[in-house]
């Protein structure tokens, strides 16, 4: 969920660049990196209350950086901090390629660049928590694909290139994966990108679409984020001794508690966005 974010973010943000040019800059801080962190701050400010309601304790540091996602209340955050690190590296990267009048491949290399130094701080800053950075190159693996689109799906629509694709991903991504939890942490930096061009390749054969998915879609920010609400509450009452029980009330409880978030941020979206 989080590889798809990332590279379908870093495509959007390509494709966008690529019609709107310098317009689609003006507006990027505010449209992308605010009001993602705006969402953010929302749902934080409810794990807040729920903290303060059941007496869990955290440092005031804990308080302070959690707005940001670099600390957390008992929510998830790593992506998120991540998520914005990245919007503001493409937003300085785009900056110069149209300061200087650079193209799309000259933007790559900066992207690339700068994502793999974000790597290298998130690796000395949060050491053994490789879940904080090992997906960072599916966001500039987005872009690669944007840029080379329409030569990739040329090539692709022959059908004897298209499956040697397919089972050269798929090898790449099984062995890189092994090799990473294995013997060298290093390859899991690669293995995300590669999982995300397979899965690329096999929606490019097979549709998948209904009202539930279109749903979960619109929906899965709220989800992710809020998920662990109905756990923490759930979980004060003992309700996680019983698994069964403990399902079937978190599930439903975090369904709602997302659609009324989607709800809210898009009313709120429209009023500071529009």
């Amino acid at each position: 969920m989080v590889v798809m974010f990332l590279v379908y973010s870093g495509f959007g943000i390509m494709e966008s660049f690529k019609r709107k040019k310098n317009d689609y800059i003006k507006g990027f801080v505010r449209k992308r990196v605010l009001k993602t962190l705006i969402h953010f701050d929302i749902a934080v400010f409810l794990f807040l209350l729920v903290a303060l309601a059941f007496g869990h304790e955290y440092t005031s540091s804990n308080y302070a950086l959690s707005w940001i996602g670099w600390e957390s209340i008992g929510n998830s955050n790593w992506f998120i901090f991540d998520i914005i690190i990245l919007y503001l590296l493409s937003y300085i990267g785009l900056a110069l390629v149209v300061r200087y009048n650079l193209n799309e491949r000259h933007f790559l290399w900066i992207i690339f660049g700068m994502s793999s130094a974000f790597l290298l701080f998130m690796f000395k800053s949060k050491p053994g928590m490789v879940w904080w950075y090992d997906t960072i190159f599916a966001f500039p693996a987005g872009m690669l694909w944007s840029a080379y689109k329409p030569q990739l799906e040329q090539k692709l629509r022959n059908q004897k290139i298209y499956i040697i694709s397919i089972l050269t991903t798929t090898a790449a991504m099984v062995t890189t994966c092994y090799l990473g939890r294995n013997f060298m942490e290093a390859f899991l930096y690669i293995c995300s990108p590669i999982f995300a061009i397979f899965v690329i390749l096999v929606t490019m054969r097979l549709r998948l679409g209904n009202r539930i998915l279109n749903w979960l879609g619109i929906n899965a920010f709220a989800i992710y984020i809020l998920q662990r609400i109905p756990m923490i509450i759930a979980s004060e009452y003992g309700l996680h001794f019983n698994p069964v029980l403990f399902f079937a009330v978190v599930m439903p409880s975090t369904l709602i508690i997302a659609s009324l978030f989607t709800t809210l941020t898009t009313k709120l979206d429209k009023r500071l966005f529009a």
